[in-house]
């Protein structure tokens, strides 16, 4: 599970399926690898017919981008600093969409990106509270796991 940001143009919505639908524009794709390595220190880059990945082993940021939707992602186990990750988050969304010209939503809280940027601390919270739900179920059923072990 991981939190996102969803770009596309905006007379053309993201569909349901989120299929790419071929590599972005090269000289697009050098200026967002170029900002993207600015900000994420471990970006591994790869490009291929379909789409551009940057992923930051670090963070565990990735962004995917097509020549008409992007998606940037960040899994919640990162939410020792969550102030942090998403600060760098909506750093590479804000280059995203100037070098795209696609429109930014951010699903999780229900604004279009530069509505959800102007509202950090809503951001955080709600990827803050996802993080620490999937932390609760991982430790309930590490002692669920460690009691039955005991009776086994």
């Amino acid at each position: 599970m991981s939190y996102d940001l969803t770009f596309a143009l905006p007379d053309r919505p993201l569909g349901p399926s989120g299929r790419p639908d071929g590599a972005p524009d090269a000289d697009v794709w050098r200026h967002l690898v170029d900002h993207a390595r600015s900000i994420l220190d471990d970006a591994m880059v790869s490009l291929t017919n379909e789409y551009g990945q940057v992923d930051d082993e670090a963070t565990g940021i990735q962004l995917q981008v097509t020549a008409t939707t992007a998606r940037i992602s960040v899994p919640y186990w990162h939410f020792e600093q969550p102030a942090s990750i998403i600060g760098t988050l909506f750093q590479l969304a804000e280059i995203v969409e100037q070098k795209t010209g696609l429109s930014g939503v951010d699903p999780q809280v229900g604004m279009p990106v530069e509505q959800a940027r102007q509202n950090l601390e809503l951001v955080i919270t709600a990827y803050t509270n996802v993080a620490l739900m999937f932390e609760r179920r991982a430790r309930t059923e590490a002692r669920i796991a460690a009691r039955r072990a005991e009776r086994d």
